[in-house]
């Protein structure tokens, strides 16, 4: 007789008056043990001399083993069944809660590469028997677990600013390698540091017109990724009054005004606005980049009211500090005093007596 499956030890004859089902049926075998068996899909009369044989599943693999040979891949082996070991063709692995597998032929070994460092998992193997014209029968498997080593995070991608305010910038970012190994992010701006776990942080208190550049880095636990960095200007602000307004060297037609700039959002101030006027005339303006300047043309003895302010890149002034000075009064003509100049000397002799008239002018007065 010729038989449907040859590699199996246990044969069935069939009665030869039955036609083959898909699957055949329990009750059409001659004979029934209590062996695991496959059905045969029969498409065709049986004949008397077809017979067909029992199919056991292959036993179990013993004794799976893990060697992990890097953070993304490790060798699996394994021993053969012990029992039912005859028709095995190769065997079934799976990992990554068996989302994933493969098919070797008939080797105790595979090599599993392109995993998720810091990343559990478990491995399972299966003893396969496969046979033409038959179901495929698999072993129950034998699994084994473990982690993959830790690996240094990618650079973060796609850095960055969620939102610009005067005092503050909103930035967020994206992992992208190893994201199992990041135990958290450091971030880095005008020689301050944190570490966070978020993928996004607000950063405050900075100061307004101002570019900042903001580093981030994925952490591991025994190592960092390369920073990635970011940069950007803080919105502008108005600017706060000046301070210490002063009026130094007050004389009848100038002043020299000094101020400190202000105590708020000075890193706004682009310029300074210097204003003054007394009780009948306009007012005068000018702009000047320093945090002094020399009033002049004044009238003597008058009084002045003074304003200063700052001015921010798009125009915008302060709250004005003032100060009221008062001019000094035209000087006296001074005093010169009265040299009398010889200009004639007479002498008279009168019965005997001399006498010496001078003659002086003084600024045009005969004396």
């Amino acid at each position: 007789m010729m038989g449907l499956v040859t590699c199996f030890p246990d044969r069935w004859m069939l009665n030869p008056d039955t036609t083959g089902t898909d699957p055949m049926p329990t009750h059409l075998l001659a004979r029934y043990t209590r062996h695991n068996f496959l059905y045969i899909k029969l498409y065709k009369k049986l004949q008397p001399e077809d017979s067909v044989f029992s199919v056991p599943a292959p036993g179990k693999v013993k004794a799976v083993l893990l060697n992990k040979t890097g953070a993304v891949s490790m060798d699996v082996s394994w021993e053969t069944p012990e029992s039912n070991s005859t028709c095995i063709t190769g065997y079934r692995v799976y990992w990554g809660d068996n989302s994933s597998a493969a098919t070797t032929n008939n080797t105790l070994h595979y090599r599993i590469d392109d995993l998720e460092a810091c990343t559990e998992y478990k491995v399972s193997v299966a003893a396969v028997a496969e046979q033409t014209g038959i179901d495929t029968l698999f072993s129950t498997s034998v699994s084994n677990e473990t982690t993959t080593d830790v690996a240094t995070p990618g650079k973060v991608g796609n850095l960055t600013t969620r939102e610009v305010t005067a005092t503050s910038l909103n930035i967020s970012w994206l992992p992208t390698t190893h994201q199992a190994c990041i135990t958290g992010y450091t971030v880095c701006w005008d020689s301050k540091c944190t570490n966070i776990r978020d993928q996004h942080f607000l950063i405050q208190a900075l100061l307004p017109c101002t570019e900042y550049s903001v580093w981030v880095a994925a952490v591991a636990d025994t190592s960092s990724s390369d920073s990635v960095d970011i940069k950007n200007n803080t919105s502008v602000a108005v600017p706060g009054p000046v301070i210490d307004l002063q009026a130094t060297n007050t004389t009848s037609q100038t002043v020299d005004m000094i101020w400190t700039q202000p105590r708020t959002n000075w890193t706004c101030v682009k310029e300074y606005k210097v204003c003054w006027k007394d009780g009948s005339t306009a007012q005068t303006c000018t702009i000047t980049d320093n945090t002094s300047y020399t009033i002049t043309h004044l009238m003597a003895a008058t009084n002045y009211s003074v304003q200063v302010g700052a001015l921010n890149a798009v125009g915008e002034l302060s709250t004005l500090s003032d100060i009221s000075i008062f001019t000094s009064t035209l000087p006296l003509a001074p005093h010169t005093p009265v040299t009398p100049v010889i200009i004639a000397v007479m002498v008279i002799l009168t019965a005997g007596i001399s006498a010496t008239v001078l003659y002086m002018h003084c600024k045009g007065i005969l004396l």
